[in-house]
C-alpha cells in the first residue's frame, strides 16, 4: 500500500496531471485483507488434506508402493 501511494503522487505530479482525482493504483484496505485471507485459507486447505490423507496410511504400505 505504501508504494501504491508513492506510485500514485508521482505519476499525479509527472504525467498524470491532466487527470484530476485519477488514482493509477488503487488499494482498498477490505478487498486486500479478503485477498491475503484467501490465500491464507487456499494454503491452509492445500497443506493439511495430504497432510491428513498421509497421516491415514500405514507407513509400511506407504513406502512399499514407491
Amino acid at each position: 500500500m505504501i508504494l501504491g501511494s508513492i506510485a500514485n503522487s508521482y505519476a499525479s505530479k509527472y504525467f498524470l496531471e491532466s487527470f484530476e482525482g485519477y488514482r493509477l493504483i488503487a488499494f482498498k484496505p477490505l478487498f486486500l485483507l479478503l485477498i491475503v485471507g484467501l490465500i491464507c485459507l487456499i494454503a491452509f486447505i492445500a497443506g493439511v488434506l495430504p497432510a491428513f490423507r498421509a497421516s491415514r496410511l500405514n507407513p509400511i504400505e506407504a513406502l512399499r508402493y514407491e
